[in-house]
């Protein structure tokens, strides 16, 4: 296998191929767990979906954003039902899943045990 280098590769390329080459250990070349990526995703998100920010980057107009207690209220319940309600959510269909697969849950109480929970 050939070293990969910088004069055989793209430059805008470099970033994503310069780590698969690495002389690290195998515990450090496998990716993070899944919610790892989503945790940062969401903080990412979090941090550039305010208000302000999107006014920052031009992408709402001054006049758009109201800056009074209804329009804050509104904006923070839109972020709880987004960021709080989905993970409660979606551990409760997690363990629905995990008692079909394991057997708890037989083939006829499916849709039962589904809206039990």
């Amino acid at each position: 296998m050939s070293m990969i280098t910088k004069k055989n590769c793209e430059l805008d390329k470099w970033h994503l191929v310069c780590g698969f080459d690495a002389k690290i250990i195998d515990s450090f070349q496998i990716s993070a767990p899944v919610g790892f990526h989503e945790a940062i995703g969401d903080a990412i998100s979090l941090s550039v979906l305010t208000p302000d920010y999107l006014r920052q980057v031009g992408l709402l107009k001054e006049s758009e954003i109201k800056k009074d207690k209804k329009f804050t209220i509104n904006y923070l319940m839109n972020m709880a039902l987004i960021y709080a309600v989905t993970p409660s959510y979606a551990y409760i269909i997690d363990h629905w899943r995990n008692q079909v697969y394991n057997g708890t849950i037989k083939e006829k109480e499916l849709n039962k045990m589904y809206w039990k929970y």
